[in-house]
This record gives C-alpha cells, sequence and structure tokens, in this order.
C-alpha cells in the first residue's frame, strides 16, 4: 500500500502545513487592526466556552482567529503576551518548573460526613460571632480537581501556581495559559491594578472517559479518576499537549485585590464573572443552617447532571466580614467546611471475564455482572485491566462482587466476597486465541496474553482510533466504533488509508445504517482539517512504544522530516537525545513493518 520507498507517513509529511502570511502593511491601522481582532476573539473565546452561547459559527469564528494569527506572523514585534494566540506556548516546560512562595497560605477545608456534623458547624459559628440569628451561607459543589491559584497584574494573567503544600506552589503558569476559560486578559473596563483568585482545573467527565480509553487502547496505565487525570495533565512538559486534554477551570475563592474588593460570596462570583470565569454551577444562598442542610440533599440527587466529577459540596459563611472575625486555622479556614458524599457502589453477580485485543496485541480483562444502576447510570461491565489484577482480588465467575463509578465516572470492580461463595464459582481462564482474529496467543511471563497477528482486526481498529486521538491527529468524530466501522468493511486499514479513501468507499460508508451522508461528511472535513497538524503528531499517532510527544519533537528537529527519519539507522536514532537502543530499534521495526504493509 506504501510501496517499497516511502515509510508510512511520508504522505502526509509531503502535505502542506501551515498557512501563508500577509503582506506587511504596517503603521498604526494594522495595530488597529490587531486590537480590534483580539477583542472580538477574546468576547467569542468567553461566549464559548464560558457561557456556552455562542453567537458566530465554527468558520466565522476560524476566520477570526486566522486573520489574528497571519497578522501576527506579518507583524511579529506587535505580538503581546495576552493575545488568544499565545494561549498554546510553543516548547516545552522546565521539568524543574520553579516553585514560587504563595501571597498567603491556600488552605485546606475541614470535612464533615453526616448532617449532625453540619449542625454542629453551624452551632460552632454560631457561637463564637455570639450570633442569636441565622447565619447565611454559601453552598457550591465540590469539584473533583486540582487547586490553582490564579494573578492577575493590570488585568493580565501574571502567574498560575499550584496549591503545593500551601505555602509554596509549582509555577504552572505556562501550561494553565492553555486552558481556554482562563481569561489571559480580564473582561471590562476600571480593572484592579492586583488580583488574585482561587480555583479548581477540573477534566470534563467526557474527556476524562475519552482519555482513559485511549490510554488502555494503547497499552498505558489509565487514571484513576478525574482528579488524577487534571494533575498529571498539568504536570506536562508540553503546553501543547496539556492544550490537547480540554482542561477547564472554575473559580469560587477570592483572595485578594488592589481596588474595591466585594464584601461577600455571591459579589464575588458576579464579579468574577464579568471579568471573564468560569464559576461553578449552582451555588446556593441559604439562610441559616435548615435551609444548608435541604441544599445538600437537592445536592445528593443532582450532583450526577455535572459535566465534572464533584465529591461533596462546600459550605461557607457568605459574609467577608464574618469570615474575618472568625478567621483561619493552622491548615483550615474556620469558616467553611467540605460536606463528603458516599461513593455510590453495588453489590452483585459477576457472570463472565471477556477479553479485548488492543493495538498492541495486548489482551485485557473486563468483567461482566448482572446491571446495576450507579449515580444515575446503568453498569454491567468494568475493565479488570490485567491478569494480575485478577488474581489480586481474588475474582471468581459467579462471586458476588463489589463495584463502584471510580470518581463517580468510571465502572470499576473494588472487591469480592469469598465469604459468600457456596462451590459453584469457578476461576476465570486465559485465553489461549485471539477473541477478534481467533490467532493462537502467546502468553508472557507475567501471564498477559498477546496477539502477534499484524493484521488482526481489532488490533487495527485500535492502531486507527489511537492514530486519530486527541494525543495524536485529533481527528473529531473518529473514534473506536468508527475505526472498527472501517476496518470490518475494508474500508481503512492503517493511518495512510484515511487520507486516500476513493469516492467509491465514501459512497459505501455513507450507506451503511449507523452512517448516513451527514455523518460521513463531518468525518470527510475533519480528516481534511487534520491534515495541517504538525509532523509530530503524525508521528506520535504510528504508536511506536518510547515516543511521545517530546520525543518525536527532537526527532523531527534532529532529521527534519518524516522521510528522513525513515531512513536513518539505528546508529543515527541512538544519536537524539533520549533515544535508546531499545527505541531506536521500535522506531526501526515499526517503519520497516510500515513498508512492508
Amino acid at each position: 500500500m506504501f510501496g517499497t520507498t516511502r515509510p508510512v507517513g511520508v504522505v502526509l509529511c509531503l502535505l502542506l502545513w501551515g498557512a501563508g502570511g500577509i503582506a506587511d502593511t504596517g503603521g498604526e491601522e494594522v495595530w488597529r487592526r490587531l486590537e480590534q481582532l483580539r477583542e472580538q476573539v477574546r468576547y467569542h473565546d468567553h461566549l464559548y466556552y464560558v457561557e456556552h452561547a455562542p453567537e458566530i459559527s465554527d468558520a466565522e469564528y476560524d476566520r477570526l482567529h486566522r486573520e489574528l494569527e497571519d497578522l501576527e506572523k506579518a507583524h511579529p514585534n506587535l505580538i503581546t503576551p495576552d493575545s488568544p494566540t499565545q494561549r498554546v506556548a510553543r516548547g516545552f516546560l522546565d521539568p524543574g518548573s520553579e516553585r514560587l512562595p504563595h501571597s498567603s497560605p491556600v488552605l485546606s477545608l475541614h470535612k464533615a460526613y453526616t448532617h449532625g456534623e453540619l449542625r454542629a458547624f453551624d452551632a460552632r459559628l454560631r457561637n463564637e460571632l455570639g450570633a442569636e440569628e441565622r447565619i447565611a451561607y454559601s453552598v457550591e459543589p465540590k469539584l473533583d480537581g486540582l487547586c490553582i491559584v490564579l494573578r492577575y497584574e493590570n488585568g493580565v494573567l501574571k502567574r498560575a501556581l499550584s496549591r503545593g503544600d500551601g505555602l509554596v506552589g509549582e509555577d504552572v503558569t505556562a501550561n494553565v495559559r492553555t486552558i481556554p476559560s482562563v481569561p489571559l486578559r480580564l473582561l471590562g473596563p476600571d480593572l484592579p491594578r492586583f488580583y488574585e483568585v482561587r480555583g479548581e482545573v477540573v477534566m470534563p467527565l467526557a474527556s476524562f472517559e475519552n482519555l482513559n480509553r485511549v490510554r488502555e487502547e494503547g497499552g498505558e496505565s489509565v487514571f484513576a479518576n478525574p482528579r488524577a487525570a487534571a494533575a498529571g495533565s498539568l504536570q506536562l512538559h508540553s503546553p501543547a499537549e496539556v492544550a490537547k486534554r480540554t482542561l477547564d477551570v472554575c473559580v469560587f475563592g477570592f483572595r485578594g485585590c488592589l481596588g474595591d474588593a466585594p464584601v461577600n460570596q455571591a459579589e464575588f462570583l458576579t464579579q468574577v464573572r464579568e471579568f471573564g470565569f468560569k464559576v461553578p454551577e449552582g451555588v446556593q444562598r441559604c439562610d441559616g443552617i435548615g435551609e444548608v442542610e435541604k441544599a445538600v440533599r437537592e445536592w445528593e440527587k443532582r450532583r450526577h447532571g455535572l459535566p465534572y466529577a464533584t465529591d461533596g459540596v462546600v459550605v461557607k459563611v457568605a459574609d467577608f466580614r464574618l469570615r474575618e472575625r472568625l478567621g483561619n486555622g493552622l491548615a483550615a479556614p474556620r469558616w467553611a467546611v467540605a460536606y463528603k458524599f458516599t461513593p455510590p457502589t453495588g453489590t452483585v453477580r459477576l457472570r463472565d471475564v471477556v477479553w479485548q485485543t488492543g493495538r498492541s496485541g495486548r489482551l485485557s480483562p473486563v468483567a461482566v455482572f448482572d446491571p446495576v444502576v450507579l449515580a444515575g447510570a446503568t453498569l454491567s461491565r468494568a475493565s479488570l485491566h490485567s491478569w494480575k489484577n485478577i488474581l489480586a482480588k481474588d475474582l471468581m465467575l459467579g462471586d458476588w462482587i463489589e463495584v463502584k463509578k471510580a470518581g463517580a465516572v468510571i465502572p470499576a470492580v473494588v472487591r469480592s466476597h469469598p465469604d459468600r461463595r457456596r462451590g459453584h464459582e469457578k476461576p476465570p481462564a486465559l485465553p489461549v486465541h485471539c477473541p477478534s482474529c481467533h490467532a493462537a496467543l502467546r502468553t508472557q511471563a507475567n501471564h498477559e496474553p498477546r496477539c502477534l497477528n499484524k493484521d488482526c482486526p481489532a488490533r487495527l481498529a485500535a492502531a486507527l482510533a489511537y492514530f486519530a486521538g486527541p494525543g495524536a491527529m485529533d481527528i473529531d468524530g473518529l473514534g473506536p466504533a468508527l475505526c472498527k466501522c472501517l476496518v470490518d468493511h475494508g474500508l481503512a486499514r492503517l493511518p495512510h488509508d484515511l487520507y486516500t479513501m476513493s469516492e467509491d468507499s465514501w459512497r459505501r460508508l455513507s450507506e451503511l445504517p449507523e452512517m448516513g451522508q451527514g455523518r460521513v461528511e463531518q468525518l470527510r472535513r475533519a480528516i481534511r482539517q487534520s491534515r495541517g497538524q504538525p509532523a509530530w503528531r503524525h508521528l506520535v499517532g504510528l504508536g511506536i512504544p518510547g515516543v511521545g510527544p517530546a520525543t518525536a519533537r527532537r526527532l523531527l528537529d534532529r532529521f527534519g522530516s518524516l522521510e528522513a527519519l525513515g531512513e536513518a539507522t539505528a546508529d543515527d536514532l541512538i544519536q537524539v537525545n533520549g533515544i535508546g537502543p531499545r527505541t531506536a530499534a521500535a522506531i526501526r521495526l515499526h517503519i520497516n513493518e510500515a513498508w512492508r504493509r
């Protein structure tokens, strides 16, 4: 399919990446147009990412953004740090990112697990304040993410620090700048000279599930919950990669400003909305602990409707003057408490363990159990990840097992109940044939079965999905199900096929019951748009062991193109920083295999 003289990917390498610049007109007219475009793009970014109420089409937005990019390319001396084009930084973070002190301690929260503990919290506050009347509280969802402190000077984002130990945080400004819901410049007139807020970096549930799916198909470990995924993403050394993780930031805490300060939580949330921030959904003002308890019960029911994981609610004194009177303890403020929800679990019968083949040929076990409703969803399957995990959890077919939604998102098997066995339970068996192509499996020393058939449909479909995934070519809409459809119907087997499908193949695809002309046109458009991705993304998409984004960039910096990389010897490859003999051999093997096929 690729001939005998070109490695896989050379066709894409020969495509045009990027767009041409515009004429250098210079002068005040250029500056006015730049400022106009920046203001328009910031406005539409806010509507799209924060308000979820876009006023223009994607095409119109793309036209504005492209005009701004082209104008800045023609006049690089006029690029400003707060320009929307500067969100995705070029290059990489220093692995030893700078640690800086916070302007004031970033404290954690005391926990409450019962309504009785909430009432005790309220009684303590009223006793300390000498308040006979009810205290007004703000009740907010406790988002399960990573704390971040954002500092603005003269309206421009100056610094983003992680919480760290509460006194010193890690400088993650370059990565936070890539998050669309963080304004690089505050909106509105009369901005404070200094403004500092606290928020939560979160990963939307849909993005989390997609990220874990891609990682598992690629043989990588999955994140336990959205919080771990958000934290891991924020620590990446490539801001461009962080941008692909679709993180979000919700602001909930005021930390200080030079200028008119808000006097209560409701006024603060109104202020930050006007400045362009996203705030938690469903914040409620409650007069007294009775209303707080009612709000908590409502949140217990509605928490699963949020686009983010939440593990509780935060109850705060609404009035900032009362907060000052109550003050802070050594580790937590005295005016707030986090009420933690009980995680949903269920006990069901394990009926079967089935196996799925990934792109590397590795087989992963999946538990099949009686349907159970948890967190508003019906579950009947959960990944078991490995044979080692099956043994560690002592699972037998027919066992009563405890299942949960890990992080209130992904189904997971917690444990078995051996004490409830009645003698008819059976141990699951390692497979001897691939469930997709039925080829004989090789069982490795660690008892992990692997399919060695490179033409296995499951492997081909998983490899296509990996190539099209958000960490690689980011082809919108081309997920695992559609990749399986392409392979099963003989329409595509390798990444190159996506760009060379004939009109007859596209017609056949549109005639499938699960497709239709509209969906096919969207897919064709997404594939065309992916041609503009940088070459390193294509290299990452090939799924070569040891070649992630950073390594792919270094390889292309050294060899200049995918074609030159394909002609490099193992000795040439190990001259690149971070490439050892094993990775060099993997690169050569994959490229040779691509030639053969």
